[in-house]
């Protein structure tokens, strides 16, 4: 390898091929007509470049060519730019790689100085500076940016000291091609910046905890949520902020996720605020695994439900109260479907008055349960206030009652609409009038 070759080596060469079992420096010497101090020397610089081998038996030292392959053939093999330079800066070797990457052949490259080259694009400050310094014995790593009409490309340029077969000084510079690394890096961490954004805007919190229940993340959302900061809560056991009887019912529930494999669970808990009251946490928990399949620990995203909770008791009690005041108001409610007509409500003055059982009745049309008399008066206005989908309220008709016999009522019907405006029901409210006839 080299420029820089004294026809002394190539003798050398030669004779040792010429003689594979091997020959001591004295019989160089002789062979070639120089001293032997010369041959030793060039004998060392032949070891450096890998071209000869030696073994020693006693004082001795025998000579052997090298059977390993030529440092030039091997740069051809590997998939990285290489190529040397001489203490001038003069191009001694380059591999096929580089040759490809700058489109020239080595005619073009070898034997003529780096900024006079093909390789031009490496007469770059930082490289000529670390160039000067490997010539001094440093070794140096630095990644490069070059960038071409087609886009910018990565390298890591790793610059090495070398020995040449001349003996002088030199360098080996290795070009890895890192820009899909580079580019892959740059797509994650762009991935992990829109992540982190998602995570620290969404007013859900993020909680990673551990086998041992015990915090390893939480985003800054949990502020918000229970009154501590997520530096807060890192070592700590998520336990010590549920309230008493909640630790049961958490690992229970989790448990049978696990069990299950089925992806995740949904758990509403009473959690302790950093101020002290109380606040309802429903988190979207799912089981984390690691490699060997054991539980790593779980991920769950919680949203403060307080007031929403809040919000369906109070529903729940207006209803109660809503239901109690139907059940005990003197008039008689019923309620139906207005697709099927079948009744799905009725209060207690209802029962009381038609003699309804709520097993028979709930969920029956009336022709099924009552006679066709009674069923008639109880049916109309059904279809007015269908159609024209406002209330409507009957004349007087004739009715008979159980254990009061025939008596005059009137009937109001009122339409009852779901959320998105859909007629679903029809509220019936009978009104015995007798006395006032």
């Amino acid at each position: 390898m080299g420029c820089d070759f004294p026809e002394e080596l190539s003798r050398i060469l030669e004779i040792l091929k010429a003689n594979p079992k091997g020959m001591s420096v004295s019989d160089i010497a002789g062979e070639i007509s120089v001293n032997r101090n010369t041959v030793s020397r060039y004998l060392d610089m032949l070891l450096i470049s890998g071209q000869v081998e030696m073994k020693t038996y006693g004082k001795a030292k025998v000579f052997y060519l090298s059977q390993r392959m030529p440092i030039s053939s091997m740069m051809n093999f590997a998939s990285d730019m290489v190529f040397v330079l001489d203490r001038d800066f003069i191009v001694v070797e380059t591999n096929d790689a580089l040759c490809r990457f700058v489109q020239e052949g080595r005619e073009a490259i070898c034997g003529i100085p780096m900024r006079d080259s093909a390789l031009v694009a490496f007469d770059h400050p930082l490289i000529t500076a670390r160039l000067r310094e490997a010539m001094e014995g440093a070794e140096s790593a630095d990644e490069l940016r070059y960038v071409r009409v087609d886009g910018e490309l990565y390298y890591r340029v790793k610059i090495i000291p070398t020995v040449l077969n001349s003996g002088i000084p030199g360098v080996t510079v290795m070009l890895e091609d890192i820009t899909e690394r580079r580019r892959a890096e740059e797509a994650l961490r762009e991935s992990e910046q829109k992540y982190r954004a998602l995570v620290e805007q969404i007013n859900d919190a993020i909680w990673i905890i551990d086998a041992e229940w015990t915090f390893t993340y939480a985003s800054p959302r949990t502020e918000r949520i229970i009154g501590y900061a997520p530096d807060e809560l890192m070592g700590k056991n998520i336990f010590d902020f549920l309230l008493p009887g909640e630790h049961e019912k958490v690992i229970a529930r989790l448990t049978d996720v696990v069990g299950e494999s089925n992806g995740g669970a949904v758990v509403t808990v009473a959690m302790r605020h950093r101020e002290g009251h109380t606040i309802d946490v429903e988190a979207s928990i799912s089981p984390e695994f690691d490699e060997l399949g054991s539980l790593a620990g779980f991920r769950s995203v919680c949203r403060d439900v307080s007031e929403r909770r809040a919000a369906s008791r109070r529903v729940l009690q207006w209803k109660t109260f809503l239901h109690s005041i139907l059940q005990n108001i003197p008039a008689m409610v019923f309620v139906t479907e207005a697709r099927t007509h079948n009744i799905i409500f009725f209060n207690r003055s209802f029962r009381e008055n038609f003699g309804a059982d709520s097993d028979l009745v709930t969920g029956r049309r009336c022709v099924e349960i009552f006679p066709p008399d009674l069923c008639r008066v109880l049916a109309t206005g059904d279809n007015e206030a269908i159609t024209t989908r406002q209330e409507f309220e009957t004349d007087a008709m004739a009715c008979t009652i159980s254990d009061k016999g025939e008596r005059t009522v009137r009937i109001k019907k009122v339409p009852l609409f779901s959320s998105s405006g859909d007629l679903k029901y029809v509220l019936g409210i009978v009104k015995d009038v007798s006395a006032s006839v």
